[in-house]
């Protein structure tokens, strides 16, 4: 699927925080370490707020101008260019904690992407999208050792 408009891209990050919060709750429920739930858990709280914001963002730009508002064209992005990695289910807290870290850099790829693609003429949505992935990396980097 072509993502050829801000506003389809504000829907795909909108359903791609939707999936990885699930997969991070999914992990949470599987994570013996209690430290890793909470973790995955904050992660997955994280992705709410992004989902969030980026309504709001849909919200007050769908009735903007051509040139900044949902409508405006974008380079073409690809869906399946960010399809989530799929880590075989696994008791294994290694494994969840690879699965989150995947699923992290497959939104920061994303919103690095989309920011490019936004030709930097957006700055409030590169902004806001490109923050986030970063703090739920640093919340996972303790955890990996």
């Amino acid at each position: 699927m072509a993502i050829t408009t801000v506003g389809a891209a504000l829907e795909f990050a909108g359903n791609l925080e939707n999936a990885v919060e699930k997969a991070h709750l999914e992990s949470a429920d599987q994570a013996a370490d209690s430290r890793l739930k909470a973790q995955l858990e904050k992660l997955a709280a994280a992705g709410n707020k992004r989902r969030s914001a980026l309504k709001r963002l849909y919200d007050e730009h769908v009735y903007s101008d051509m040139d900044t508002g949902v409508l405006a064209p974008i380079a073409s992005l690809t869906a399946q260019d960010y399809a989530l990695p799929d880590a075989p289910p696994s008791p294994a807290d290694r494994a969840l904690i690879q699965k989150a870290v995947d699923h992290v850099h497959t939104l920061r790829q994303f919103y690095d992407d989309l920011s490019a693609a936004l030709n930097r003429g957006r700055g409030s949505f590169s902004a806001v999208l490109t923050r986030s992935p970063d703090r739920s990396m640093r919340r996972l980097t303790p955890l990996q050792r």
